[in-house]
Formats: structure tokens, sequence, C-alpha cells
């Protein structure tokens, strides 16, 4: 019985990490055709995850697993973040269809996280299963937005039920229409980029960690048109915060594969290029192409109030609040949640967007499992590429997070966190050589008989 249970347990996941990749399209052409199944249909993930608890639950507690995990600190600061979620739930009396979206968006990639990180620590064959899946979902996304960058129509997204009621089916550089952004099988531009990122990031690590199987051709070939087609959807999506998260993990990457005595050197030389280029781009930032590219600014014309200064009022809103209101102001006060409420509020940094809900300590909460997560990816990289490149990918989103709230984007949260976990729960097994620990044996020497 609990072999079956296994099973269904590794095919739920597998289609959520494959689904997550094209449900948006999914969702948007149920909404634009059938929009009273709208809220069923978007919170599909959310079941399943759900589902998959009481099923993991069920087999740790037949194979007497149940106590070990529930004392797992990693497993106890999650259900910490829980609980304060929760209590908050209690407290503040925000509207109640915005407080149910505000904690399934605030939890479910927690949720993935630790299904995944006991999966991969206890159930046989799930890195394996969940990283051919990622591989699929991953290859879907990457492949259509490269696609759609040169040489689809595009508005091709249209068809499908895209419109300004739904999902615009692409954006524009501030009005200019000779710089569109891509979206996708995502739900924006922004994600794109932070997905091209994850993905990069991954590849690139496993070329570092796997140079040997680079001298097959077909490996070659396959890592090359991974990095061409994310390449292409970063540069697309015209997402500067993913361009700066880009050269965040391209650097942990090469910090990671460096000497010891050379990493402090890498990080300054990787520091003062990044100073002289930003000094660059501002001396021509009255040059078109730099000023539509870099600062979303279309010097013709565009909309009234730039990018740029929605992103500074947003941002100082965030620090007031958050300064002010030690407590929050409760699940749902912010971000898309938000819109479902007589009060929506924007704020467009991830760690201000944790504190206006959870307060001061709902984010160091959710900052401390943070530092965890990749100061334990960190530990793996050379034992585990899925580590090292998670990790690499990990910096590159804590800097979008200072832009945007990016683990509120359902593939980006989703993909990132339970690929983290997967690659902390096989960490052991991975140190071993695919080898199952054993306890260590005792050296002392046995009692003779009287």
């Amino acid at each position: 019985m609990t072999g079956y249970i296994e099973r269904a347990i590794k095919w739920l996941l597998i289609i959520v990490v494959i689904g997550v990749a094209i449900h948006t399209p999914v969702t948007v052409f149920i909404e634009s055709r059938w929009p009273e199944y709208e809220l069923l249909v978007k919170s599909w993930k959310e079941l399943l995850l759900g589902l998959i608890g009481v099923l993991l639950a069920v087999v740790l507690w037949r194979r007497s697993l149940l106590r070990e995990v529930l004392s797992d600190k990693i497993v106890l600061l999650v259900a910490g973040i829980a609980l304060v979620h929760v209590v908050l739930l209690l407290v503040f009396d925000n509207a109640y269809v915005s407080e149910l979206a505000g904690l399934l968006i605030d939890l479910r990639y927690y949720l993935l996280f630790v299904e995944l990180y006991v999966a991969g620590k206890y159930l046989t064959g799930t890195r394996r299963d969940m990283l051919r899946a990622a591989v699929i979902g991953a290859g879907i996304v990457i492949l259509f937005g490269a696609l759609q960058a040169v040489a689809l129509p595009k508005d091709i997204l249209s068809g499908i039920g895209y419109s300004d009621q739904t999902i615009k089916p692409y954006l524009t550089v501030d009005m200019n229409h000779d710089y569109i952004r891509i979206n996708s099988t995502l739900r924006g531009p922004n994600p794109v980029g932070a997905f091209a990122v994850i993905v990069l990031a991954l590849v690139g690590a496993w070329a570092l960690r796997h140079r040997q199987s680079l001298r097959d051709w077909r490996w070659s070939v396959a890592t090359i048109i991974a990095s061409v087609g994310c390449l292409i959807a970063l540069v697309a999506s015209h997402s500067r915060s993913a361009w700066i998260a880009a050269v965040g993990a391209a650097t942990m990457l090469l910090v990671g594969v460096v000497p010891r005595r050379m990493a402090l050197y890498s990080l300054v030389t990787v520091g003062v290029l990044g100073v002289l280029a930003l000094g660059t781009l501002w001396t021509l930032r009255d040059v078109p192409v730099v000023s539509n590219v870099f600062f979303h600014s279309n010097p013709t014309g565009g909309s009234p109030q730039k990018s740029d200064e929605g992103h500074a009022t947003s941002l100082q809103y965030g620090v007031e609040t958050a300064a002010n209101e030690p407590f929050g102001n409760g699940i749902g006060s912010t971000g898309s949640a938000s819109l479902l409420s007589d009060t929506p509020v924007i704020v467009e940094n991830q760690y201000l967007f944790m504190a206006h809900e959870s307060g001061w300590l709902g984010l160091g909460l959710q900052l401390l499992l943070l530092a965890v997560v990749l100061i334990g990816l960190w530990r793996a990289r050379k034992a585990d590429w899925l580590a090292f490149g998670l990790c690499a990918a990990g910096v590159g989103l804590v800097l979008i997070g200072l832009l945007q709230p990016v683990w509120a984007d359902d593939t980006i949260s989703l993909y990132w966190w339970g690929l983290a976990g997967l690659a902390l729960g096989s960490s052991d097994i991975i140190k071993t050589h695919g080898k199952t620990p054993t306890k260590r044996k005792s050296h002392k020497k046995a009692k003779r008989a009287a």
C-alpha cells in the first residue's frame, strides 16, 4: 500500500512541476471562456500541494518517520512561518477573499519546498523524476519565449484569450513598440527574465561540474542550445532586475569554481566592472537605445509616469509602512491578493512585501529560512551541481527581490524553492555517491565474556 502512495506522490509532484510552467495560458484560456471557474482553475496547484502533503504524512507515519521529520530544524522553521501567518489571519480583519489568496501566495512555495525536501530525503528516485519534470517544464518556457522573441507574431497569445481584461499578450518598454517584452508561458516579462536566470545558472553549474561530459558533442550542443535560448528570453524580457540577477548568479558561479584565495579578487573585479558599466550607462543615458533599454524611458513620449518613478514611490511607501507597523497589516494586504479587496496596495520589494503582511517577526523568520537554504546549498556546491546552480540562481533572485516581489510569482517561487528543497533533501545521498548513508560503526572493542 505504501508503495502505491509513494508513486502517487511522485506523479502528483511531476504534474505540479510541469503544470506550473504552462498553467498561465491554460488559466487565461479557461478564464476568458468560462469565468465562473476562474478561482478553481487558478488554485489547482495549491489543491494538489495540499493533497501531496496529506499523502506524504501518511507515508511517513507508516514508515515511522513522522516524528523524525517533525523534529527537523528546517521543517520547524517553515512551520513557524506558517504559524505566524495563521495567527495574523485571525488577528487582522482584512477582506476574506484577499486573506485566502494572500495565504496561498505566501505559503505555497514553502509547502512545496518542504514536500520535496522530505521526498528527496526519504523517497527513492524522487530526485531523478523531479529533475526530468523540471527539464520538461523549463524547456517549454524557454523554447516558447525564444520563439516568441525571434519568430512568432508578437500578439500570438491573443488567440487563446490574452487581452487587457486578462493578461496582455505582450508589453512594451514605455509604450515604444520597437522594444517588445515577451511573456512566454508566464505571467509577464519580469518572471520570464527571472526564470531564464534560474535555468542559466543551472546550465552553467552543470557544465562546470560535468566538463568531461561536454566532450560528447551531443551534450555540448544541448548545453549551447539551452544557454542561447535562455539568453534570448532574458534579453527579450527587457527585465533590468533579471539582467542584474544574471550578473549576480554568474558571479556566484565564478566564485564557486576559482580557488579560495582568488574569490575575493574575483568579487572585487566584478564590483569594479559593475561600477564602470553603471557609470558608462549613466553617461550615455540620453542616447535613445540606452534610454529605452536600460532606463525604460521613451525619449519621444511614453507613459506620463515612468517606471522608475513608480518604483521609487512604492519603495518609499513600503519603508514607511514597515517602520511604522511592526506587526504588519495582515495577510493579503498587498500585492495581487489585495486587488481582491477595496484597498489594493502594491509594494515593489519582496522584503517590504513580507514586512507589510507579516510584520517584523514574519520577515525575520522568512529571511532566516532563506539564509539557511542558501548557506546549505553553498556548502553542498562541490558535491552537487544542482545545489551549486540553485545557490547562484538564489543570489540572483535575492537581488530581484530588491526591485519586485519575486516570490509572488508562482512559477518562479515554486521552481526555485521546490528544487532547493530537493537539492537539500537529497544532498546526503549525493555526498555518498548514490548510496544511502549508513550509521557509523563503533570502533570500541567488545568486552570479553567473563
